[in-house]
């Protein structure tokens, strides 16, 4: 018994520490007190999971085709224009790499009460960046910061960094992925991060990055889809650079 409360003590401190981390409501906290375990799997169940699959791209379940859903949510749309459906018309884009429509349906949808909307403003700014609207992405990346500056930091975090290494500011893109790259729950900021310094010639620092990425994924069984891309870009650049440092 004394093991197993150490155990779910454990897991609580490490629950809290990354609702501090990543910028997360402290609500997360107090609900991982008050309900020792369960409090500890919601938080993962809902906020971990989630960020880990949804940041920087949204996946496609094997099988489904995306132009279909595109279809039925645009239709949607027609019936009924309200926010909800602009911006699930705007997530379709985003799956099929209509950005620039995926822009204009997420800022359609910054209206009325929905006018600052952080959830919106962290979408348009997902598409600014990969449509390749740096500037206006830091502008909307500052905005929703004004609105909420805790919400989905980590997301937020590595859209800006994304968005400063697009401009060709790489002081203040390795700044950014440096930090974010300690608190983002997936593996995209640490391969980002890694990637740009092999880029800037930082081999030895890129190759240590790359090994750390590896070795979480080893560790944590990372073998979902939406983490395999970032494992065999990885394992890629640790080979192309390898011979470089014997």
């Amino acid at each position: 018994m004394p093991l197993l409360i150490l155990l779910i003590a454990t897991i609580q401190v490490i629950c809290i520490y990354h609702v501090y981390r990543s910028g997360r409501s402290y609500l997360w906290a107090l609900i991982i007190l008050s309900l020792p375990l369960l409090g500890s799997v919601l938080y993962y169940l809902l906020e971990v999971v989630p960020a880990a699959r949804g940041a920087g791209r949204v996946s496609v379940p094997h099988g489904v085709d995306p132009q279909a859903r595109l279809q039925r949510r645009l239709e949607a749309l027609e019936q009924c224009p309200s926010v909800s459906n602009k911006t699930a018309a705007a997530d379709e884009y985003m799956r099929c790499g209509a950005y620039a429509e995926a822009m204009r349906l997420y800022r359609d949808a910054l209206t009325g009460p929905h006018a600052d909307d952080p959830s919106v403003l962290l979408g348009l700014a997902r598409a600014q960046v990969n449509h390749g609207s740096h500037e206006d992405a830091l502008g909307t990346l500052d905005r929703l910061g004004q609105v909420d500056d805790r919400f989905r930091r980590e997301d937020a975090r590595l859209l800006r960094a994304r968005a400063f290494e697009g401009l060709g500011d790489a002081e203040h893109a390795l700044a950014e992925y440096e930090e974010v790259a300690l608190i983002y729950v997936g593996l995209e900021a640490k391969c980002r991060y890694a990637m740009l310094l092999a880029r800037l010639g930082f081999a030895a620092h890129a190759n240590t990055v790359f090994a750390d990425l590896l070795e979480h994924a080893r560790r944590m069984r990372s073998n979902v889809e939406s983490e395999r891309p970032w494992i065999d870009l990885a394992q890629r650049h640790v080979m192309k650079i390898q011979p470089e440092g014997m």
